[in-house]
């Protein structure tokens, strides 16, 4: 649908433009959060099953709560709703950059702050997507929107490009002490906001019963039902953003810099697609766009894993020559008595090389590997003079 050319901008209004400006800021203090905690997780347990873990401990309070979110804003005032979560946003952010500079992170800590985080930001996030009508008039709505949705765009690219450069020069908790001044930030835009925004319905429209209606009306819904399997199952069993540490440190040797791309690239790809869309007009047939779509990136995600499995390939012969070299230069650096010592050092490099690579080690497996390798160890022999 095209939009009226002669309506006012949005930004001419002040109070969306100090709301999206609070919004844009704290967008970008999120990104630095996430990048931050996946890189701290990944480097305190060098284990992938970690990471799974932190992102199921971001999922099911996402998962539990947005039932009940709409409700709440439907009930309380937004404003006053954004502004309590805001606080315990700012809380939370605080309390990890300070736990790290003392040096006590854990990853126990990491997983109740990241349940937190997701708690409020669920409570959060209706009011924020509904609060955009009472602040601009009604010609103006769909840019207002339109607007809304660039602003996500934006800071899921830069954020996680700045989080890694900071990340990489100052640490993980330089990355909170950002987020927690975004909290900030968008805490104080609602604060200035000169507009009354209309309290809710109380209590008393919270119950099991609007509840049930609501789940009643989108299972039986022909459209957005099937939508939400479909994105469910490709976001649950295809979603690579949880491999993004492994990929940074151990694969593409990265660091933290590369770490914080990984993440931006996805929102380039999908600003490019929404901006091809956009050039296209309306859309007609969108199922089987939908469909395409879900197809390229199941292509994407395998060809994703085998980018790992090809990096590996190209390294082992670097690796092999480096050793080679190593040992030789060893070699020539000893008298000739030590020849002995060069051939068993040239066995275990080529022991090392043919063992498979592993991501992490259970503490069992770590004391057979270190049982055996005192078995085979080798006492060096001493030649009379």
């Amino acid at each position: 649908m095209a939009h009226d050319t002669n309506s006012p901008s949005p930004f001419r209004q002040r109070d969306f433009c100090v709301f999206w400006t609070g919004c844009f800021l704290s967008g970008i203090g999120s990104q630095f959060t996430t990048v931050a905690m996946a890189w701290q997780i990944y480097e305190l347990t060098n284990s992938a099953f970690q990471i799974g873990l932190l992102g199921l401990a971001r999922a099911v309070p996402q998962i539990v709560l947005l039932l009940v979110a709409g409700l709440l804003a439907d009930a309380m005032n937004r404003r006053k709703l954004m502004m309590c979560t805001q606080i315990g946003l700012f809380c939370v952010s605080t309390t990890l950059a300070l736990l790290t500079l003392a040096g006590k992170a854990s990853p126990q800590m990491l997983y109740i702050a990241t349940m937190l985080l997701a708690l409020f930001t669920a409570l959060e996030q209706p009011s924020r997507q509904s609060i955009i009508p009472h602040l601009v008039p009604r010609e103006s709505l769909a840019q207002a929107l339109a607007l809304q949705g660039t602003q996500r765009h934006v800071p899921n690219i830069a954020g996680p490009s700045l989080a890694g450069l900071v990340l990489a020069l100052f640490g993980p908790a330089a990355c909170y002490m950002v987020d927690a001044i975004s909290w900030l930030a968008m805490l104080s835009s609602l604060a200035l906001l000169r507009t009354k925004i209309p309290e809710g319905g109380g209590w008393r429209t919270v119950s099991l019963r609007s509840l049930r209606e609501g789940l009643e009306f989108v299972r039986a819904h022909g459209v957005i039902f099937p939508l939400m399997v479909l994105d469910f199952g490709a976001t649950f069993f295809g979603n690579a953003r949880g491999l993004f540490p492994i990929y940074a440190r151990d694969i593409l040797l990265v660091g933290p810099k590369g770490l914080g791309i990984l993440y931006s690239s996805r929102a380039v790809g999908s600003l490019c697609a929404a901006m091809g869309l956009s050039f296209l007009g309306p859309v007609t047939q969108g199922g089987r766009w939908i469909l395409m779509g879900i197809g390229v990136y199941g292509i994407s995600t395998v060809l994703f894993a085998g980018s790992a499995l090809t990096l590996r390939g190209a390294q082992t012969p670097h690796r092999a020559h480096l050793s080679d070299d190593l040992v030789r230069h060893v070699a020539d650096a000893v008298e000739p008595r030590a020849l002995l010592s060069d051939s068993l050092a040239r066995r275990a490099v080529r022991r090392e090389r043919m063992r498979p690579p592993r991501l992490a080690e259970s503490p069992h497996e770590r004391g057979v590997a270190r049982f055996e390798k005192d078995q085979h160890r080798v006492e060096p022999r001493h030649f009379p003079q």
